[in-house]
């Protein structure tokens, strides 16, 4: 039967005077036993190491909610020893097979039953890199909270269990899947997205125009085209031309970096390299769309580049094969009192478009868009919030389980940016003809097509929503924070992409009316008039 195995640790522990690491002896590691005792934690075995501590427990969402309790009570405690204020904890929890055995050496004070087990190590790897007063759990333990949230039971129901992607662990022992469990109103904290000076490195790997993987000798640089045909993979075709280097922003330090710095995780590279390849895509299409001549040409190449566009949220680097990424746009097309959700290009994935439900979201007598309700669809939810509550990202955790949804909403607070969170139970839309579709998780974020602009950057533009961008995974729970970002950076590129068409589109009718008149018949000559 699986275990929980929870290590927790005091931040700045070592940096105590002597009677500051005694209190910890005298005053933390007694409230830890307290509130075992009072949570009714069964613990199969313990023991503490200075201020560490590892217990090896049965129940799985007891483990998460002693933690939070501990987290709390240490953050609130006032000290008899001073020297104790203001440190942080952090804890770690894993689920894993653990064998009991007896330990001789132990006998020797205390009674000799153990458990061992390689599992123990991986809370001691996860834990130094939990911020102070956080909780992080693996994706083995992540499950059984879910279940105690769900159940209301060990945990509150309004606790909350955020995805952290991959996260690299001390003493080098690599990547692991993480969540974070918090309070409703806790904030998950801030992961470290993209270091730009690991894009200095010239090893670096990168998406080549057609989506293939090649080695950037200027991995340091972005590469702006001069020129270009109406097809994704063709290179700049000017004969002066090739890339023209544009140096990337500076290391946001005057420091110089270190080893932090250099290390960004795999996922997130994935992450980094789908946008630049989206952005090499919209400025080909940009410079080819400007000096179209064609509607029909036109048209050819916006299938064909967006198509190209939506393969680079796939990712590579073995994402595709782990997280078996799709993804499509739905257009909101509105019609009298009711905004339809249509698919206008293929889906990456071509079985996708038969499960499509029909959705759509209806204006009220004034004008106001209605909320949507149970079964109305994930998309629909996502368009009506970005309009009415602001711009950010709709998640299906698990659609073969649950209908429930949760909308991500973006907020901006200095120094940095947050998501915060709003579930939505049965919202998502049924797929089409089953209950299982080749997918669990769904996300969904606007594409915003600016109108109206004025000559000031600073001003504020009007906007309208072009559509929305889904991304499905076969995995549950596969998106992580870092994602919702990724993906309504990738949705403002297929917005910018669209804006290029759309105006292009507009020159070459412009045009063809200019060249062949309005229509009307000059009755002198029987010959056309100029517009």
């Amino acid at each position: 039967m699986p275990k929980a195995i929870i290590l927790l640790d005091l931040k700045g522990f070592s940096r105590l005077p002597p009677e500051g690491q005694a209190a910890v002896f005298a005053e933390f590691l007694p409230m830890v036993h307290e509130l075992l005792v009072k949570e009714e934690v069964e613990v199969v075995d313990a023991n503490t190491w200075g201020d560490s501590v590892l217990a090896v427990v049965e129940n799985v969402g007891k483990a998460a909610s002693v933690a939070l309790s501990i987290k709390t009570e240490v953050q609130r405690r006032r000290w008899k020893e001073k020297t104790l204020t203001g440190l942080g904890v952090r804890i770690a929890i894993h689920v894993a097979d653990l064998r009991t055995g007896t330990d001789a050496v132990r006998q020797m004070s205390k009674s000799g039953s153990h458990v061992y087990g390689k599992a123990l190590v991986i809370p001691a790897r996860i834990e130094p890199v939990v911020p102070a007063d956080n909780i992080y759990v693996t994706a083995e333990a992540a499950p059984h909270v879910r279940a105690a949230i769900d159940e209301g039971s060990e945990l509150r129901t309004d606790t909350q269990l955020v995805p952290l992607g991959m996260v690299k662990l001390a003493k080098q022992y690599g990547e692991l899947e993480l969540f974070w469990i918090g309070e409703k109103d806790a904030t998950p904290p801030k992961l470290d997205c993209l270091a730009l000076s690991t894009l200095k490195d010239p090893s670096a790997v990168h998406f080549a125009p057609d989506g293939s993987q090649v080695i950037d000798a200027n991995a340091g640089e972005l590469a702006v085209p001069r020129a270009t045909s109406g097809q994704p993979g063709d290179h700049p075709t000017s004969a002066t031309a090739g890339w023209r280097p544009s140096h990337v922003l500076p290391v946001p330090s005057s420091r110089e970096p270190d080893n932090h710095d250099l290390e960004i995780s795999t996922r997130t590279l994935s992450r980094l390299h789908s946008l630049r390849a989206i952005n090499e895509y919209v400025e080909k299409f940009h410079i080819f769309a400007a000096s179209c001549r064609s509607a029909r040409e036109l048209e050819e190449a916006s299938k064909s580049f967006h198509m190209s566009i939506l393969r680079t949220l796939r990712f590579t680097e073995g994402q595709s094969q782990d997280q078996g990424l799709e993804a499509d746009v739905l257009a909101a097309v509105t019609e009298g009192q009711v905004v339809h959700f249509d698919l206008v290009f293929p889906s990456t994935a071509e079985s996708h478009a038969r499960l499509v439900p029909k959705m759509q979201l209806v204006y009220g007598p004034s004008r106001q868009l209605l909320e949507p309700q149970a079964g109305d669809g994930i998309a629909p939810y996502a368009y009506w919030a970005a309009v009415q509550i602001g711009s950010g990202v709709a998640l299906a955790r698990d659609v073969h389980k649950s209908a429930d949804i949760e909308y991500w909403k973006r907020e901006i607070k200095e120094p940095k940016g947050v998501y915060r969170p709003v579930k939505k139970e049965g919202i998502y839309a049924p797929a089409r003809g089953t209950d299982s579709p080749p997918y669990r998780t769904v996300l969904s974020t606007i594409i915003q097509l600016t109108k109206k602009a004025s000559g000031k950057p600073s001003d504020v533009a009007s906007w309208d929503c072009f559509g929305l961008l889904n991304i499905t995974s076969k995995k549950p729970d596969a998106f992580a924070v870092q994602d919702f970002a990724w993906a309504e950076a990738a949705a403002s590129l297929i917005g910018s992409f669209y804006q290029s068409y759309l105006c292009s589109s507009k020159r070459i009718v412009k045009t063809l009316r200019n060249r062949n008149g309005s229509g009307k018949r000059n009755k002198k000559t029987g010959g056309r008039t100029r517009p």
